[in-house]
């Protein structure tokens, strides 16, 4: 019984000191270093890394890569260029800059990074732009088939419109409309929107220019720019998105060097590619924790030193801890039964990414389509290996196919199926199959509502702003979690679900 007592007291003390020791580490960081509490305490700032790869074919190389620059909304706080054994040069380039990476010889697979930080203010304010130049001729050159039909487009267009603007509005509403008309289908079939809507405005004598945007979202990786249109009208410069008619800059675009004649040029070299990395931090939090750290001499052990693409990373995966720790509640205080241990915090992880509603239904699909198929197989008597793997390949179709539909569909959320944890998805199909059989319709039903409902909660929890500023500059709030759910663990008493069976004799007393 001693021994029990000093068990038990060691096992508080061990809770105590990891509940403690985060508590510490969360006020050190916010009292020492000056990292705000509340994500809303300072202003963002959005970081970016361009990262461009190509295959050198020996030689010299010469790679130009166009620079963006502040723009109203977003104020350009530095930026640097990792090139090792290049040559680096900033060169202005038409009132625009460009950055260049010479090298006398090389080959095989290169990797060369712009790195850029953005403060998300209304500091800066665009002047008055000078309209972008007529091309004499049109950027694509149309055959007498597509010349026609480009042709109706423009004459309806022009019909009802007034001006500029109007034009372009007109244009863009024949070229969206849904169902489109065969004209309209065959010139989205054989050209980008971008330049469609360039060819369109040049023949209809509006002066109009391709631009790209960086759509800026917190922790993602392997982005590509995408293609606008900016139209010169009213003395000012209008930005169209040539694929869906919107008018305007979003709020999260960023102008990646407006009227650059190219992005990317890469001379002795081939396979070119050029994707982007994007995290959004605090900028006080960011400059206090560097400063601390230059001080101490420890900047190899400071998170922010990380690759953005390794950041956004741990990013993730500190917010898994959170998910955890609303399945221990649940199941443990609350009692609700669930398909899995963890299945409900890899479905708030895909949610999260998927978006919650689609994500739903997504779940909904390929687990009520897989549970059809799986019992099938259960009729032809398969061995366990032969039957999770048959099922698990059903699974991988399925998600290709409704991705497939989706696509055809333009529910573009819905998409990302492949974000669902296919194996532990295969294994829930399993386990519901055989709880089916063993225990009827009613268990699996409600294990697989309390799977979804504490994947629910578990996703409003980790996505939101204040958990994932806490969880990511605060890493003591881990040390946090772990001391409560080792307090939880010990408890032994009656779950909240099972306080039903008392009632009666409570209307007894």
């Amino acid at each position: 019984m001693i021994g029990l007592s000093a068990s038990r007291l060691l096992f508080f003390f061990l809770v105590f000191s990891l509940f403690a020791g985060g508590i510490v580490q969360i006020l050190h960081r916010h009292l020492s270093l000056g990292i705000p509490l509340l994500p809303s305490a300072s202003r963002d700032v959005w970081f970016v890394d361009a990262k461009v790869t190509f295959e050198a074919t020996g030689g010299p190389v010469t790679v130009s890569f166009a620079l963006p620059a502040s723009q109203t909304g977003y104020t350009l706080l530095g930026e640097t260029l990792v090139s090792p054994g290049y040559g680096v040069s900033l060169l202005p380039s038409g009132g625009l800059r460009r950055a260049e990476w010479t090298i006398a010889d090389t080959d095989g697979t290169q990797k060369l990074y712009y790195k850029a930080q953005f403060a998300a203010d209304n500091l800066i304010v665009s002047s008055s732009d000078s309209p972008p130049s007529l091309a004499l001729e049109p950027p694509l050159s149309l055959d007498e088939v597509d010349q026609a039909a480009a042709q109706e487009v423009l004459t309806e267009a022009i019909e009802k419109s007034a001006g500029p603007l109007s034009l372009t509005r007109q244009i863009l509403k024949i070229l969206t409309r849904s169902p489109p008309t065969q004209t309209v289908e065959l010139l989205r079939t054989n050209f980008e929107p971008a330049d469609l809507l360039i060819t369109l405005l040049t023949q209809g004598g509006v002066a109009a220019r391709s631009v790209f945007g960086l759509e800026l979202e917190d922790g993602r990786r392997r982005k590509r720019l995408e293609s606008f249109v900016e139209v010169f009208a009213d003395g000012e410069l209008h930005l169209f998105d040539p694929a869906t008619g919107a008018e305007g800059r979003p709020d999260n675009v960023l102008l990646w060097a407006p009227g650059a004649l190219s992005i990317l040029d890469v001379q002795g070299g081939r396979n070119s590619d050029l994707t982007f990395s994007i995290l959004l931090q605090e900028e006080a939090a960011l400059k206090s924790v560097l400063t601390q750290l230059d001080d101490l001499g420890q900047d190899d052990f400071s998170i922010y030193r990380l690759p953005l693409e390794e950041q956004a990373l741990l990013k993730g995966m500190f917010l898994i801890p959170i998910g955890v720790l609303v399945v221990v509640f649940i199941r443990v205080i609350i009692g609700f039964r669930t398909s899995g241990t963890f299945m409900p915090v890899l479905l708030a992880i895909a949610f999260i990414q998927t978006k919650l509603i689609p994500g739903l239904i997504g779940f909904v699909l390929i687990v009520g389509t897989g549970l059809i198929v799986r019992s099938y197989l259960s009729t032809v008597n398969l061995l366990l290996v032969a039957r999770i793997s048959a099922t698990l390949s059903v699974v991988i179709g399925l998600t290709i196919l409704f991705t497939l539909l989706s696509e055809r569909m333009g529910l573009e959320n819905i998409q990302n199926f492949t974000f669902f944890p296919l194996v532990i998805m295969t294994w829930t199909i399993e386990r519901m199959s055989i709880l089916w059989e063993e225990e009827g319709p009613k268990e699996v039903l409600i294990q697989a509502a309390g799977t979804l409902v504490v994947a629910v909660i578990a996703y409003s929890l980790m996505s939101t702003p204040i958990v994932r500023h806490l969880s990511f500059n605060f890493l003591g709030l881990q040390l946090v979690i772990l001391s409560l759910i080792l307090l939880m663990g010990q408890y032994t008493g009656y779950r909240v679900l099972e306080l039903h069976r008392f009632r009666s004799l409570g209307k007894d007393v």
